[in-house]
């Protein structure tokens, strides 16, 4: 079930951000790579123009967490060019 919905499959997920981490995050997830042993018929693509409908229904906020809690700040984390260069990002 999705939001009070009983759903059959096929399942569809669509999401909006940069597709190639998204692409990168669900190959790698646990998830994926169980379905995938199960033989489970799995289908990713990529569109440029996505069009999901707007939600109508009442969101409950009881269960809702700040991203910020699960987002690593970005001033923490370095890249491989950082640490090829003679100083890291924060001292230039």
């Amino acid at each position: 079930m999705v939001n009070s919905t009983r759903l059959a499959p096929p399942y569809e997920i669509k999401l909006i951000g940069p597709s190639n981490l998204l692409e990168a995050a669900l190959l790698a997830s646990d998830q994926y790579i169980y379905l995938k042993n199960k033989d489970m018929p799995l289908k990713i693509s990529k569109s440029e123009n996505l069009v999901l409908p707007a939600y109508t229904s009442t969101i409950s906020t009881t269960v809702l967490k700040s991203a910020e809690t699960h987002i690593p700040k970005t001033e923490n984390l370095q890249t491989t060019a950082d640490h090829k260069n003679t100083g890291t990002a924060s001292d230039q």
